[in-house]
């Protein structure tokens, strides 16, 4: 009996696991003082089945270890930071998660790692171990483009796995939000010793002035994917000074690209306590809020987006999260965008200069 009993205690902790590495826990960065995280990144990862933990930027090193060890992947969004500091509360959380990966991945320990906009471009510094690997200055705020795919693409995790139509729509149509003046150039990528070993190019872009930059990119060995643009607007943001795809090929690049990261974190068997995992988002109401784009307010540089208009509040943890979204390879093809991309930003560009700000939806949770 004690021999079955100790059988019957075994299969259920591996129950539990299985059914806790189905039901993923990913953990997204925050920024700023005090934290913010997008309401759209939560939301995003929730569409594929996740669970969504906050993971502050300015807490202490301990919580950070505990939190790597039960969380199934981690995810470092859009946004404003200065990533040429690497004492800085952000760059030293996103080092510490980015690092201990490569370290678990190293040792048989799963976990996968995205960054998206300002989060590949600090994947991008914390691999190359220099802030000199981004360029100021690209001219790719509010610019929906197609993906120039190289040569990898189409056998990488990343996109290999999509169905023909929807990277057909990646090749084709203007799908991939980009809300960058940061970058990484290509030669500068190819010329890194420290990138061009980890990373695999997948996919290019130029900016409105013919600008290239890398747009998505994704580790050799390693399950660490970056892209440039912003996957989470093509669902879950809207606004009428912003030329967010909407899409339906545009709503389809969006849930493959969160059902790729969910089910990567899948594979991860770390295992977040029951208990805890109803404290930080569950329990949350959804609710109209006035809101207003400042266009004084420029998040510190190097910057990924603009400030947009979506905000949540988390009232449930002692402390206070404020979620709010910030807004070999081949020859570059110059991508630009459509003629009615161009008027509506012509137009935004006009109402801003008559109003001095804009308006648009907002949501608080």
């Amino acid at each position: 009996m004690a021999g079955g009993s100790r059988v019957a205690v075994i299969l259920a902790v591996v129950v539990v696991a299985t059914a806790w590495a189905s039901n993923p826990v990913i953990g997204i960065l925050s920024q700023s003082d005090p934290p913010y995280i997008a309401a759209s990144y939560v939301k995003y990862l929730e569409s594929a089945g996740a669970r969504v933990v906050p993971v502050l930027h300015n807490d202490t090193a301990d919580r950070h270890a505990q939190l790597f060890s039960q969380l199934n992947g981690f995810l470092i969004p859009g946004g404003g930071a200065n990533l040429a500091n690497f004492s800085d509360d952000f760059m030293v959380s996103a080092r510490y998660f980015v690092n201990q990966a490569i370290q678990a991945n190293t040792g048989g320990d799963f976990f996968p790692v995205w960054g998206t906009c300002l989060g590949f471009e600090t994947l991008s510094v914390i691999i190359a171990d220099d802030p000199a690997v981004l360029v100021d200055g690209y001219d790719s705020e509010d610019l929906p483009l197609a993906l120039n795919m190289t040569r990898n693409a189409g056998t990488s995790r990343l996109f290999g796995q999509l169905p023909g139509s929807v990277y057909d729509s990646l090749q084709t149509e203007n799908v991939t939000m980009n809300f960058h003046q940061s970058g990484v150039e290509p030669s500068t990528f190819v010329s890194n010793d420290k990138l061009n070993s980890f990373f695999n190019i997948l996919s290019t872009n130029v900016d409105l002035q013919g600008k290239p930059f890398v747009s998505s990119m994704e580790g050799k060995t390693m399950p660490v994917y970056g892209v440039q643009w912003h996957p989470e607007k093509n669902t879950y943001e809207w606004g009428s000074t912003q030329a967010n795809p909407h899409s339906a090929a545009a709503v389809d690049v969006a849930y493959h690209m969160a059902r790729f990261f969910v089910n990567e974190a899948r594979k991860n068997n770390h295992v977040y306590p029951a208990d805890a995992l109803d404290k930080p988002l569950a329990g949350l109401t959804m609710r109209p809020a006035a809101s207003s784009i400042n266009r004084q307010r420029q998040p510190v540089k190097p910057t990924c987006c603009a400030k947009v208009n979506l905000t949540a509040i988390q009232s449930t943890s002692k402390t206070k999260a404020r979620f709010h979204p910030l807004l070999p390879f081949p020859m570059f093809m110059k991508r630009y965008p459509s003629p009615k991309t161009v008027k509506h930003r012509e137009e935004s560009d006009r109402k801003r200069e008559c109003e001095g700000e804009g308006e648009g939806e907002s949501l608080r949770v």
